[in-house]
């Protein structure tokens, strides 16, 4: 009877150690579900701000093309328009 008692002890121990083994974990897995989401919102944070960059780069070339090509128009210090103006007048007699 008392080897019955025993192992029945000994069992309820095994299975309070279990159980404080399983709490364990279950925080440890919410904590890295924490650790995973906040990770996630971050990446989604990074992807907007490269989405942004690379519209503003994408503006930015068209502007610097823009200029090119005004300035290929035009004599240096003289937007392109004036000096397309000013060359006809030249031109003519």
């Amino acid at each position: 009877m008392d080897k019955i008692i025993d192992n029945k002890n000994q069992g309820l121990k095994l299975m309070s150690e279990l159980r404080n083994q399983t709490e364990t974990t279950l925080d440890a897995i919410a904590e890295i579900d924490k650790m995973v989401n906040e990770t996630s919102d971050n990446t989604n944070k990074i992807v907007l701000a490269v989405e942004t960059i690379k519209q503003i780069a994408t503006q930015t070339n068209l502007l610097a093309l823009n200029a090119a090509i005004v300035a290929s128009r035009g004599e240096p210090g003289e937007p392109g328009g004036l000096s397309l103006r000013s060359r006809r007048r030249h031109v003519r007699p």
